[in-house]
């Protein structure tokens, strides 16, 4: 079972579930400079062992931000690579 992250607002929550079980991934590039959730679910999923200097926790930027991380570290180990095994 996937990783899964809890956020207070039932809002953020969603946004980071529904992230989380789109088949098929969202394409980070495609929603790169699209703003707000696109460029923080494009920075998380291309960058996932970087610390997260950008988004407030608790914000709704941040559940698209962690849903980007969580999803690349498990299209990651799916792959074979266990470098993120965070």
């Amino acid at each position: 079972m996937p990783k899964r992250r809890t956020f207070a607002a039932a809002e953020h929550q969603a946004v980071y579930d529904q992230l989380r079980t789109m088949t098929p991934r969202p394409d980070p590039e495609k929603l790169r400079g699209m703003g707000g959730g696109g460029n923080a679910y494009a920075v998380g999923y291309t960058q996932p062992d970087a610390p997260n200097r950008l988004f407030p926790r608790g914000s709704r930027a941040y559940a698209h931000w962690a849903a980007g991380v969580d999803n690349a570290r498990d299209d990651s180990k799916a792959a074979g690579n266990p470098a993120s095994n965070s």
